[in-house]
């Protein structure tokens, strides 16, 4: 009885030691296979960025498949492919895959940012919004939290101008511009988008701090010339442009810019510290140009019966009013005849811009006088 117990004991511990020893023979054959399985997946998904760089992305898609069925527990590999998949057009696909991986990881920020893009991409201005803010505030590595968050927001700031949305991406760029590093790339960054969306006095303040730092930065002449004249300042405007011209500026608009600024400040009858004679000239020689521009304008409109019912009655008027009221002698009694003239300017300039289309530099720089001394408004 006890060698019948002996020998079931002994066979009952071979038995115990060839179960351990198989499983831990299929566990290491199984640990092999994963380590063979991510290194498979890593080799495809090093392949898959490649191609993805060279802008092929079919054969990057293909890579990235392989990479994810390889290692199908790796989120970076199913964030890649879904990147390929948008590159590729692959745009319902792309959302799917994207939209799985944010279930798993809602607040992810990278997730949140290609959702963004893709969305961008397809035109969809409230969704892409939604994610541009989600991956703002989302997680990132503490030490990428930073830099990433003023990535995001410059891209939604441009994904915003680019549609048109000024009024948003004036709020974005208040709060990118208060966060923007100090350097006079960045500055200069900021400043022409405020230019963009139309607050030309924000584009100064950022083109200002560039040429604090450095002085003779062209970009930032060349933006504050053109914030200047904007914000009415023709002499800050010539200043700068100038200046950038100096620094190796040739921008043929920044040239035209600077050329109306320089019409406005040499052709102004109501400038400050004028004699009375050097306005009186000033307004005839501008008159004079008017109404050059204003008969071209009618000769080559007079076949046009609703240019004809415009032009014709300004000509006729500017006419008397040269030998009457804007006369020399008139104006010398009259100041007021200065602004008689100045608003006759700006109504044949505005009817030959829109009869014959755009002017010259002076004519333009003529209705922006005009404009700043009130013509027209009395």
């Amino acid at each position: 009885m006890f060698r019948i117990f002996q020998r079931e004991l002994l066979l009952l511990v071979l038995l115990f030691a060839v179960t351990i020893s198989l499983f831990l023979f299929t566990r290491a054959m199984a640990a092999r296979n994963r380590s063979m399985n991510v290194e498979i997946a890593n080799a495809w998904f090093r392949r898959g960025q490649e191609q993805l760089k060279a802008g092929k992305a079919q054969e990057a898609i293909d890579s990235l498949r392989s990479a994810t069925t390889s290692d199908h527990d790796n989120a970076q590999y199913t964030l890649a492919l879904a990147t390929a998949l948008a590159a590729g057009n692959q745009i319902e696909e792309a959302h799917q895959a994207l939209l799985r991986l944010r279930m798993a990881a809602p607040e992810n920020g990278e997730i949140n940012l290609n959702l963004a893009r893709l969305f961008a991409k397809e035109g969809e201005m409230s969704d892409a919004i939604r994610y541009y803010h989600n991956a703002l505030y989302g997680v990132w590595p503490p030490d990428q939290m930073a830099g990433q968050r003023l990535k995001v927001r410059t891209e939604l700031v441009g994904f915003l101008l680019g549609a048109g949305d000024t009024s948003r991406s004036l709020s974005e760029l208040l709060i990118l511009s208060s966060d923007t590093p100090d350097n006079v790339a960045a500055h200069n960054n900021v400043g022409r988008w405020f230019l963009q969306a139309g607050d030309s006095q924000h584009a100064l303040e950022q083109f200002t701090r560039s040429l604090s730092l450095n002085a003779k930065d062209m970009d930032a002449l060349s933006g504050a010339g053109r914030s200047s004249f904007n914000l009415g300042d023709y002499k800050g405007a010539r200043r700068y442009l100038d200046a950038a011209g100096v620094s190796g500026g040739k921008s043929p608009e920044d040239a035209a810019v600077l050329e109306t600024a320089k019409f406005v400040l040499s052709r102004d009858p109501l400038a400050s510290g004028l004699s009375a004679e050097e306005r009186i000239r000033r307004l005839t020689e501008d008159l004079d140009a008017v109404l050059e521009e204003l008969q071209s304008c009618a000769a080559r409109k007079q076949d046009d019966l609703n240019a004809a019912v415009v032009l014709q009655p300004l000509e006729t008027e500017i006419g008397q009013e040269i030998q009457t009221r804007l006369q020399p002698g008139s104006l010398r009694r009259d100041a007021e005849g200065f602004r008689t003239g100045l608003d006759l300017i700006q109504r044949i300039e505005l009817a030959t811009g829109q009869d014959c289309g755009e002017s010259s530099t002076l004519h333009n720089a003529l209705l922006l006088i005009a404009k700043k001394r009130g013509a027209g408004e009395r």
